[in-house]
């Protein structure tokens, strides 16, 4: 992990703040690793700065997890299925911790959307999208209209 001087500024106020308000010296370690850019010792830091995922995860590919979960729920509405595959928790990550965040708020239920599928989904899902999208009625599909959309 890398950190800008201003990142680690911010950080090394932070834990100030926090040895302030706890009246310890706990965080002097954290304090120095942080001073001197110890770059190796960033991991240890804490579990909430070292455990943020690498990079954001995009507008789009939450649009587009939205999408399959909608189109999945109105398959669903239709045939009473309620199984959906989920997302390869290696190789699509992003969307599998996102279906992880969507489940906590709450949403989409009645799918089991934080399955870990175990082999890349998102291309079948693409290509399922792309005929769902062209269904007469999106949220009522037809059973032919279905039949096609998971042959994919």
């Amino acid at each position: 992990m890398k950190l800008s001087r201003a990142e680690r500024l911010i950080l090394v106020n932070q834990y100030k703040i926090l040895s302030a308000i706890n009246n310890s010296d706990d965080f002097e370690n954290q304090l120095e690793v942080l001073r001197y850019g110890f770059e190796r010792e960033y991991k240890n830091l804490d579990p909430y700065i070292t455990d943020l995922q690498m990079h954001p995860v995009s507008e789009r590919v939450c649009h587009e997890v939205i999408e399959i979960f909608t189109m999945h729920r109105a398959i669903s509405s239709v045939t009473g299925n309620d199984e959906f595959g989920g997302f390869d928790g290696n190789y699509e990550s992003d969307q599998h911790s996102y279906a992880d965040y969507i489940k906590r708020q709450g949403s989409y239920t009645e799918l089991d959307i934080t399955k870990n599928s175990h082999m890349p989904m998102l291309d079948t899902y693409r290509r399922q999208l792309s005929i769902w999208k062209n269904c007469q009625n999106q949220y009522a599909p037809t059973h032919q209209e279905i039949a096609e959309i998971l042959v994919g």
